[in-house]
């Protein structure tokens, strides 16, 4: 992910000793700065929540009624239609 414009700033107090030892460590076998491990990891952790949103969304309509996509494309060929007729007159 790219980043644009100015970079922004942060505090991170790490209570746990381990775990800061884990990150500084793997950061160091990675050749990369401490602070583009902890941006990836909250990427990740922002990603997870989104894909648990949409697990949330799909279990709430799952018992639903589906409708076949050709009955779908039918009716939104008839509203755009009878949208096209109402605008002609």
């Amino acid at each position: 992910m790219a980043t644009t414009g100015k970079q922004k700033r942060m505090t991170l107090d790490v209570a746990d000793e381990h775990l800061y030892r884990a990150i500084r460590h793997a950061a160091a076998e990675r050749g990369k700065p401490m602070a583009e491990i902890v941006a990836d990891a909250l990427r990740k952790w922002l990603e997870d929540q989104e894909d648990q949103e949409d697990l949330a969304a799909m279990r709430a309509v799952k018992d639903e009624p589906t409708i076949p996509s050709e009955q779908v494309k039918t009716e939104i060929r008839a509203a755009e239609a009878a949208e096209a007729i109402k605008s002609r007159l």
